[in-house]
């Protein structure tokens, strides 16, 4: 499960664990409802590993942002392994990452 908050002005989507094909529903409902936000950061540091399928809901939220033209979500990611993921996608050309909610809050 995701759990939505904040930290100074950014909305805040948490997630944890295995983020596979069987929680594409769930990271999709959750990146849904802060996609608007004007500022949005996804916290990743307790996630394992990231599927084709929950990639897919990140380019989704990138494209989404990007045609409303808010700045992209800043993810929050310690795991080699999941940066890994974004990286051999390319898709780590779409982000800012940090490695803490502190750092990513930043203007």
């Amino acid at each position: 499960m995701a759990d939505l908050g904040r930290y100074d002005d950014a909305s805040i989507v948490v997630f944890s664990g295995d983020l596979d094909v069987y929680r594409a529903g769930e990271v999709r409902m959750a990146l849904e409802q802060a996609q608007d936000e004007p500022r949005l950061i996804v916290d990743m540091r307790k996630v394992h590993t990231v599927s084709a399928a929950v990639l897919t809901e990140f380019v989704r939220l990138h494209k989404h942002r990007l045609d409303r033209k808010l700045e992209p979500p800043r993810l929050v990611v310690t795991s080699p392994g999941v940066r890994r993921i974004f990286d051999i996608t390319q898709l780590s050309k779409l982000w800012p990452f940090f490695e803490t909610i502190e750092a990513a809050s930043m203007p």
